[in-house]
């Protein structure tokens, strides 16, 4: 079983393993794409690429960044912004539309990856704890209210993502989703959530009999479709 039915076996703690890869940063070179910097900004053009790399990765669900500029070398507009105005952001409605149009397709299971309380507080220095909190709990709706299974909070090494995910937890579970983290050596999970692992860069993946497989990293930056290909034979 492959695709949206295996993510949602392996959600529901059933005796399946769903793959789910960070494909973005250059994803329209690893689809073989055409696109400006801030490719994000086209919606059904987005949509389309993500599910294309999902056939090449063999993927169960996708990861959607709802704050895609933190993600990229371009200046994201979330720095001249309030923590409360985060999700009223362009790219993040852009964000929810992509959500909203793989999961209306239903080929594949969507996951939105969200950075954690320390990313935002470094793109937003001068907001105080709660309303970075609030704040990404903001982002967190704008995903599962289009449509998310599942959310990953993506921090680096030593920034708190176990306290990231325990902050988006609970409104993540009024909505039936799960939560994961990872700071690219470690993962963490929301109660409830199946067991998570990662495939690192080296190629080496977690060995689990069931539950979530996440990246590392973003495979886009990694390696081409090809050498993910060969990496999955």
């Amino acid at each position: 079983m492959k695709g949206l039915a295996a993510m949602r076996m392996a959600l529901a703690g059933e005796s399946d393993l769903a793959f789910v890869p960070l494909v973005w940063q250059r994803l329209p070179v690893f689809v073989r794409a055409a696109a400006g910097v801030e490719f994000w900004r086209d919606v059904a053009a987005v949509a389309r690429w993500l599910g294309e790399a999902a056939m090449v990765c063999e993927a169960d669900a996708v990861e959607v960044p709802m704050l895609p500029g933190l993600l990229s070398s371009a200046d994201s507009a979330a720095t001249e912004k309030a923590p409360s105005q985060l999700a009223d952001l362009p790219e993040v409605r852009s964000m929810a539309g992509v959500v909203a149009r793989i999961s209306a397709v239903g080929r594949t299971g969507v996951v939105v990856g969200v950075p954690g309380l320390e990313e935002l507080s470094g793109a937003l220095p001068w907001a105080a704890e709660e309303d970075l909190e609030d704040a990404l709990r903001d982002l967190v709706r704008a995903g599962v209210e289009a449509g998310a299974e599942a959310v990953v909070v993506r921090g680096a090494a030593g920034a708190g993502v176990e306290r990231s995910v325990g902050a988006v937890a609970p409104l993540a579970a009024y909505y039936g989703a799960k939560v994961f983290g990872t700071d690219g050596v470690d993962c963490w999970r929301s109660e409830g959530a199946p067991s998570v692992g990662l495939l690192g860069r080296d190629g080496h993946w977690a060995s689990l009999d069931s539950g979530v497989i996440l990246t590392a990293g973003d495979v886009s930056d990694w390696w081409t479709a090809d050498e993910m290909r060969a990496n999955l034979r």
